[in-house]
């Protein structure tokens, strides 16, 4: 059986789109250009104040960074030369910070803000890595010297030296608010109170303990900069 279609099914439709259109014009008309406007001024003040809000962040990571890069230059001045490779691989790290910081603060200047949160979490936690291995840097300074003042006979300055340095390694621990990270301080800690016991009574090992502890904060520096590296590759990861 042949089926014929409705003469009136095209004016139908064509009745019904038509409706729309003026319902929507006239809707249009009673307000709703205003409130899409203010809705798309509203997302544009969110964007304005997120991305000023990150600007601020990235120049106090960059104050931080350039903090920590003054007093590592002081270190090295003072630091004996076998730490200095130490030092200048912490000052290319702060380097590499300094240009990323720089970058994007240059993105934001031009408007771009994707991504730019989470990189700016991720900087800051490099910085405190960077700082916190600058402290020790300065401990492990101030166990080499303690060790050489001991070694000529002068005990009650090197137990001096030696209780400076473990409360640098306290207060990097404090300050760096990291459960994976804080188990590496525990032996900087724990050889440094054997090292003072045995400088304090004069022990015929004082050399030997304070060695294991310039060891230990070898072994937290390396376990900072794996931290501070890590962060560093995250960040690149997600921005890729």
């Amino acid at each position: 059986m042949e089926t014929t279609s409705s003469p009136w099914l095209p004016l139908s439709l064509f009745l019904s789109v038509a409706s729309v259109v003026l319902a929507t014009i006239a809707y249009w008309r009673s307000g709703g250009q205003g409130h899409v406007d203010a809705v798309r001024d509203g997302h544009e003040v969110m964007i304005d104040e997120l991305r000023r809000a990150t600007r601020r962040r990235f120049e106090e990571c960059l104050a931080r960074v350039t903090r920590a890069d003054r007093r590592l230059a002081a270190l090295r001045i003072d630091a004996a030369a076998v730490v200095h490779d130490a030092i200048d691989a912490v000052a290319r790290e702060l380097g590499e910070m300094k240009h990323d910081a720089e970058i994007a603060l240059a993105d934001l200047d031009a408007g771009v803000t994707r991504g730019a949160p989470a990189a700016q979490e991720a900087l800051a936690k490099r910085v405190l890595y960077i700082e916190g291995s600058i402290r020790v840097l300065t401990a492990r300074a101030e166990i080499r010297a303690a060790e050489r003042l001991a070694d000529r006979g002068k005990f009650a300055p090197a137990e001096d030296m030696l209780e400076d340095a473990i409360a640098k390694v306290r207060e990097a621990r404090l300050r760096l608010d990291d459960e994976t990270a804080q188990p590496a301080f525990g032996p900087v800690i724990e050889t440094l109170h054997q090292a003072i016991r045995s400088v304090r009574t004069r022990a015929a090992d004082h050399s030997r303990q304070i060695d294991s502890a310039l060891s230990a904060s070898d072994s937290l520096l390396a376990s900072l900069r794996s931290h501070e590296r890590f962060e560093g590759h995250t960040t690149l990861a997600n921005e890729a």
